[in-house]
């Protein structure tokens, strides 16, 4: 196991009781590891990265649009009563 990395779910690992020093903590996340209680987090492929940031851009990119679209048809609609109401 010397070298061995492991990405893991923080959440699940702090949930866990804990020691005061780094080293300690260390080993008992070897204890936890070596008896299955850690298990470790799935990291996606180069290809469904992209496509989850892909998927990430067009939603902030959806957003931005309704946001924008919702501006502008609330000034319109408020020029417009203005308009409405001078007459």
């Amino acid at each position: 196991m010397t070298g061995m990395k492991l990405l893991n779910y923080a959440r699940q690992v702090k949930d866990m009781s804990s020691h005061k020093t780094d080293l300690k903590d260390c080993v008992w996340l070897v204890v936890l590891l070596r008896a299955g209680f850690v298990r470790s987090s799935y990291v996606p492929t180069g290809t469904i990265k992209d496509l989850r940031d892909t998927t990430r851009m067009r939603s902030r990119l959806m957003e931005r649009c309704c946001f924008t679209t919702s501006t502008v048809w609330t000034s319109w609609s408020v020029a417009r009563s203005d308009l409405l109401d001078r007459n």
